[in-house]
């Protein structure tokens, strides 16, 4: 009776299939957290425009009123008016919280689209498959640059050596 030997590999592979796994619900968590993102500066551009288009044209009704001798009370009820409305578009900062909101959602898309591509692409190499448990950190990482609105940073693994392993030894990550 032949005894089958241990598979030496069984921990790095599970350990690598899980990674990918959650690589690839990271991915899908970063497209719908953009969507959000997209959805909330969509708010904020709208919110700005709300408040703006009416204080502009308010502000230039109260400046023919002034100019044309209407009644001063209906003229500063106009001026006063519009006055607030730029005041409470400047207090909430709609453009610059729509600006944020859209930076944070192309954050987002780019992270969701590198995840994607990895698990999809990359990964299909045995070398790729080895990157996996490091790269869902590395995900992670970057996700908290992007949420903290910061800039996206490059991935850290981009342009590094390769892995230890020749192409040889690795046919137990493709079993």
């Amino acid at each position: 009776m032949m005894r089958r030997m241990p598979d030496d590999h069984r921990w790095e592979r599970q350990q690598i299939e899980a990674a990918l796994a959650e690589i690839d619900r990271f991915s899908a968590r970063c497209a719908q957290a953009a969507d959000r993102s997209e959805r909330v500066a969509g708010f904020w551009g709208g919110l700005h425009v709300l408040l703006g288009l009416p204080a502009a044209l308010l502000a230039a009704i109260a400046g023919v009123a002034a100019l044309a001798d209407f009644s001063p009370t209906a003229s500063g009820i106009v001026a006063l008016t519009a006055a607030a409305l730029s005041a409470m578009t400047t207090f909430l900062g709609g453009s610059e919280r729509q600006r944020q909101a859209k930076a944070t959602a192309d954050g987002l898309r780019a992270l969701a689209t590198e995840a994607e591509n990895f698990v999809r692409v990359d990964s299909i190499s045995p070398n790729g498959k080895l990157d996996a448990p490091y790269l869902f950190k590395d995900f992670n990482e970057r996700l908290g640059v992007v949420r903290a609105g910061q800039p996206l940073p490059e991935m850290w693994w981009k342009g590094r050596p390769g892995h230890a392993y020749s192409s040889d030894e690795l046919d137990w990550l493709m079993q």
